[in-house]
């Protein structure tokens, strides 16, 4: 089962939704053509830690794990994120998007505040999209892709199904990509 898309038409082209996805790929990208300890030394250098908090700056929201991480909260971000800033608009969208991020990490620094060991990620981010779709959309529903012995079939399911396999991923692809980074604010 992938999910492709909710069932919602947006009026408008959802210029934030794109751009931070846009922006994930292309830092996906380049961290894959670092190798493994170049990629845990920049996020040693840019994550959110104890010691040091990056309040505004959101790249510790643009590195991941590992492919998975990534695309989990990009296909997140395509399936949820493009309806809201419909409704919310661009500028609160973003806000709405930059808040989640940075409350999710206080959290995490709140709880662990001497730890040295990096957060990345946008599952925070990601969570405040989810929730806040949600919280304006509970009967929306999901068109998702459900691959079948001999072809493909798709299939509309209730848009508050989604986020359980994007924590499911989200668990999965930090623990399994590990790396000394921490994942207690993916989920």
């Amino acid at each position: 089962m992938i999910p492709i898309q909710d069932v919602i038409p947006s009026r408008r082209r959802p210029w934030v939704t794109l751009t931070i996805i846009g922006v994930m790929a292309a830092v996906l990208v380049y961290e894959w053509t670092l190798s493994p300890e170049a990629v845990r030394s920049i996020a040693y250098a840019y994550g959110w830690t104890g010691a040091r908090l990056w309040w505004l700056f959101p790249v510790p929201a643009l590195l991941h794990l590992g492919v998975l991480h990534a695309v989990s909260n990009m296909l997140a971000l395509w399936i949820f994120g493009d309806t809201l800033e419909d409704r919310l608009g661009h500028a609160r969208f973003a806000a709405l998007y930059l808040i989640g991020a940075i409350v999710s990490w206080t959290i995490v620094v709140a709880t662990h505040p001497v730890s040295a060991m990096p957060g990345i990620g946008g599952g925070g981010a990601i969570a405040a999209v989810i929730g806040a779709y949600l919280a304006q959309l509970p009967r929306s529903r999901v068109l998702v892709l459900v691959p079948l012995p001999f072809f493909f079939d798709l299939v509309e399911i209730p848009a508050a199904i989604v986020p359980a396999f994007w924590c499911l991923l989200q668990i999965i692809g930090v623990t399994g990509a590990g790396g000394g980074v921490t994942a207690a604010a993916q989920v």
